[in-house]
């Protein structure tokens, strides 16, 4: 996905139609035109300056959504030493981020960080609470890298600059790692170290910024990135599944072939996660005895490329262990499914006794009626019916005919133990 910063935006529906023409999904803008010095005190003036921005029927409430990103103006300083300038920006960032959460709904807000002294921004917008918001912080400190190419000091004068990710790291301190504030990250025409890289790559990274002044242009004058900023985007895409924010003007003929490129590099990048989705936030804990779990959850479980093939593994060193070579063709071990779900460890059972040439009788122990007809449709068409049996009842009132040779469960939970796992393991066995 590309968007298209635009720093002055005069028609709004006429700047997405640009980026839509040019390839772009979508656009980032201030609600303010840029330079607007509104008056919050003195009257007639500040009356007329409550109408500070466009109205919003000039799209529709789901082209705001998908197709905007509104930015806070670029003036606002509220954490200024000037009392003036500190108490304005304050009632121009609320007054902004109450109009932005008015039209975008639960989308998007673009705010940028200018410093590591963010204590009172960072206040305020933690009390708009609708909206996720884009935290715009550039990778190496702007003002360290001019000072650096300037002829008229020498290297001692030149200012050594500010650790930008302590920037960021402040802001989400203070935001008490709130989860709806993500990162976006101003790529720099001089390459940082590897290790400030690695340490970008684990934040919550929503946006990649490209400037059309680092674009490059190539033997037949297309513009590309140099080698070493692939690489960077590389690492941020395979790892992040970052998105691009492109600042050009809209006049720039080489518009369309930003968004062309970074496209191009997206699908040369791309590589499939199947944690997509997952994400590390806090979850209301499962309570299967409870609550029947549905077929989205039980999905969910089935999708992890690697547990079910560990749990494979570990009932082939079981039967193994419980059933030695020379006395494989004499003996049944009896496998014990707990909380089984839709099978999948039925799966894992049967496949574990085959590749070990161990014969097995296993008791399929589920208490979600919901789960029947699925398991009875696999015991009828998959399972061998003589050495898969189906038992519909709470395993703590399950009395088996036999005893277990192997117990098995993925009756966890987030923490081991919110599933009721312990008590229920313990009057199984």
């Amino acid at each position: 996905m590309v968007n298209l910063y635009i720093n002055a935006c005069v028609d709004v529906k006429q700047a997405i139609s640009c980026a839509n023409n040019n390839q772009y999904d979508s656009i980032t803008t201030p609600l303010v035109f840029p330079g607007f010095d509104r008056e919050f005190w003195n009257e007639p003036l500040a009356k007329k300056h409550q109408i500070f921005s466009r109205a919003d029927i000039v799209m529709t409430s789901r082209q705001w959504l998908t197709f905007v990103i509104a930015a806070v103006s670029d003036d606002i300083d509220c954490d200024s030493d000037n009392h003036n300038i500190r108490e304005a920006s304050e009632r121009k960032l609320c007054q902004e981020m109450e109009f932005a959460e008015h039209v975008v709904q639960q989308g998007l807000i673009y705010v940028k960080l200018n410093g590591g002294n963010n204590i009172n921004m960072c206040r305020i917008i933690n009390t708009y609470t609708k909206c996720i918001i884009i935290v715009e912080v550039p990778m190496m400190d702007p003002i360290a890298v001019a000072s650096q190419l300037r002829n008229d000091i020498d290297e001692e004068e030149a200012t050594q600059g500010e650790d930008t990710w302590t920037w960021w790291n402040k802001f989400r301190l203070h935001s008490n790692f709130n989860v709806k504030h993500r990162l976006s990250l101003i790529l720099p025409a001089d390459i940082p170290t590897h290790e400030e890289i690695l340490r970008w790559m684990g934040e919550p990274l929503e946006y990649i910024v490209v400037s059309s002044d680092i674009f490059i242009h190539n033997k037949a004058n297309y513009p590309v990135l140099s080698v070493a900023h692939q690489e960077v985007l590389a690492m941020f895409l395979r790892r992040n599944k970052a998105k691009f924010i492109v600042k050009a003007n809209q006049n720039d003929p080489s518009l369309r072939y930003y968004a062309e490129y970074l496209r191009h590099l997206e699908e040369k990048f791309k590589e499939h996660d199947p944690m997509d989705g997952f994400d590390d936030v806090i979850e209301i804990p499962l309570q299967p005895l409870f609550d029947n779990l549905d077929t989205y959850t039980y999905e969910i479980f089935e999708k992890d490329p690697v547990k079910y093939l560990l749990y494979q593994r570990a009932i082939e060193a079981a039967l193994k262990d419980k059933i030695p070579e020379d006395k494989a063709a004499n003996s049944t071990a009896t496998v014990m499914i707990l909380g089984a779900g839709r099978g999948p460890l039925v799966r894992s059972a049967l496949n574990a006794a085959a590749n070990t040439k161990r014969k097995v009788k296993i008791y399929v122990v589920e208490k979600n009626q919901n789960s029947r007809n699925t398991l009875e449709a696999l015991w009828r068409e998959m399972w061998p019916r003589d050495a898969v049996q189906l038992i519909f009842s709470d395993m703590r009132e399950f009395s088996p005919p036999e005893k277990a040779d192997i117990i098995v469960s993925e009756l966890l939970g987030s923490f081991g133990d919110n599933e009721l796992s312990p008590e229920c393991l313990d009057g199984a066995q």
